[in-house]
């Protein structure tokens, strides 16, 4: 007496049905993946951004001298310097934007600053986070209409 295998592996119409699936995912998937990856940046330059602050007010303190961080026209980077030295350039990844012709200016005996507002915004999300300078120097980081959990709204 001779029995028959059961068949194995997949029928062609079990395999349609899965990649059918498979894409329905993506397409619902991808768009909420590019949000995330546009908010991280977001959030990734603005505490940078923020470190750049403070680091300018230690540098005015410790070379005793007025230090500032400017950003470019286009607001895709800016500059730490003090006079004509420059101390740290960064240029934003592509898409990416912070309040442009911005100077935040430390002063050397206190390390005080005028008050400032930077923008950091990117392409693919409309949330944006602002990094603010007060008059005593120092750094906070708020959310711009509260769409950024974990950050106060500004």
């Amino acid at each position: 007496m001779h029995r028959c295998r059961p068949p194995r592996g997949l029928t062609l119409i079990e395999l349609m049905v899965v990649m059918a699936v498979l894409a329905i995912l993506a397409l619902v998937t991808v768009p909420s993946f590019r949000d995330l990856l546009a908010r991280l940046r977001v959030e990734g330059i603005g505490n940078e951004l923020a470190t750049d602050l403070q680091y300018a007010r230690s540098e005015a303190l410790r070379r005793n001298t007025a230090v500032a961080l400017a950003t470019n026209a286009g607001g895709t980077s800016y500059t730490i310097a003090f006079g004509a030295n420059v101390l740290k350039t960064v240029t934003l990844p592509a898409g990416s934007s912070i309040s442009a012709g911005t100077t935040v200016s430390f002063e050397p005996l206190r390390g005080l600053a005028q008050t400032a507002t930077l923008t950091v915004a990117a392409n693919g999300t409309a949330t944006t986070l602002s990094v603010n300078s007060d008059p005593m120097g120092r750094v906070t980081l708020c959310s711009t209409g509260g769409k950024f959990k974990g950050y106060p709204t500004c």
